[in-house]
């Protein structure tokens, strides 16, 4: 009848360099950190090749800026972002490579659509926001609560 909390999935993308992934980016996120206050995808990650083959990361959260900017337009939308993991050449000296999908290839599709097919991955629309209370919002006066 009950459930544990879920919790995130630990990804290290270090693990994952050069695989190709299925990504559900679902909500985009603000964590506390060490370095401040950052932003973060959470996503389903499915990794298709490579040593994890199989592997399932659920609620992952992913960090890097330029992972980001390319899960973002799909983020909350319940479509699939496929891709190889890469590293991107440092833009500037004294930087690190940046972490990055590469656009797919048409076999990279193709193994993305029989897995997809083979473990029942659909695309799922978003799920509707919760109306706001009759109201709320529309007092006059701030001090006066509108229920």
């Amino acid at each position: 009848m009950f459930e544990k909390p879920s919790a995130s999935d630990q990804l290290d993308l270090t693990t994952l360099l050069n695989s190709l992934l299925v990504i559900r980016p679902k909500a985009e996120v603000t964590a506390s950190t060490a370095y401040g206050e950052k932003t973060a995808v959470e996503s389903d990650v499915y990794v298709l090749d490579g040593d994890k083959s199989g592997e399932v990361y659920s609620n992952a959260w992913i960090f890097p800026l330029v992972l980001i900017s390319q899960l973002r337009r799909t983020t909350g939308t319940g479509k699939f972002v496929v891709g190889r993991l890469t590293k991107k050449p440092p833009t500037r000296p004294g930087t690190n490579p940046a972490w990055a999908l590469a656009d797919p290839t048409a076999a990279d599709i193709e193994a993305a659509e029989k897995y997809a097919t083979a473990n029942g991955l659909t695309s799922e629309p978003p799920a509707p926001k919760a109306a706001e209370p009759a109201g709320w919002g529309t007092s006059q006066d701030a001090a006066v609560a509108p229920f």
